[in-house]
Parts: C-alpha cells; structure tokens; sequence
C-alpha cells in the first residue's frame, strides 16, 4: 500500500514497472461503505477506472463492477468464523461470472480482506 490508499499488484515477486498488473486506490479519502477503483497496467493515465469494487456498509460483502457497462463480473462475501480462546479464521466465498479471469478476481479479494 501507499502513502495514498494505493495498492499496486505485481506478477510474482517482482516490483518491476513491467511486471505491474493492476493498481486499486479509494474512490475517495474519506468514506463510510467501502468503494475501489481498479486500474489495469495498460491504463497509465487512470482518468477512468477499469473496474470498481463497492462493499455494504458493513464490510461483508463487495460487489466487483466492469466499468463502464458496470456489468457485475462477481460478488465476494466475507465470513469470519471464531475459534477457541478468541481466536477468528476469515474465509471467503466468491462467485465470478463466466469468462471473468479468476485469477485477477482472486487478486482483489486478497487485497479486499487485507484492507478491511
């Protein structure tokens, strides 16, 4: 993550320039649901988002939009689930709609439940 509420996703191990996948930063600073804007590599001038992550107020669930048709390409729901002596395991369940690259939905769910 960034100073600014950037969050940069590289192929690999790498921190390479030529190796940046996509970039997700806040729609805003300040916000009460939570509101993504998902720039693919090739999008260098980012005036526009490829694609938009919007959460419930919540936190639970997030919606995960193809911008600009904002055809809604798959949903993650969050679950928490506790163990003994207070200890939690966060999991996840995510549909992806078909031919979405699963991968790249997997990425951002990474970077969702980091966030939150």
């Amino acid at each position: 993550m960034t100073a600014h509420n950037r969050w940069q996703v590289f192929r690999g191990k790498s921190d390479q320039a030529d190796d940046l996948i996509f970039n997700i930063q806040e729609h805003h600073m300040i916000q009460l649901k939570t509101k993504l804007d998902v720039f693919l590599a090739k999008n260098t001038e980012e005036n526009d988002c490829d694609f938009r992550v919007k959460g419930t107020w919540s936190g639970i669930s997030y919606v995960v939009y193809a911008v600009p048709s904002n055809n809604i390409i798959a949903q993650i729901s969050k679950y928490i689930a506790r163990g003994r002596i207070g200890a939690s395991k966060e999991s996840a369940v995510v549909r992806v709609k078909a031919n979405v690259d699963s991968a790249f939905i997997v990425a951002l769910t990474i970077v969702i439940l980091r966030k939150t």
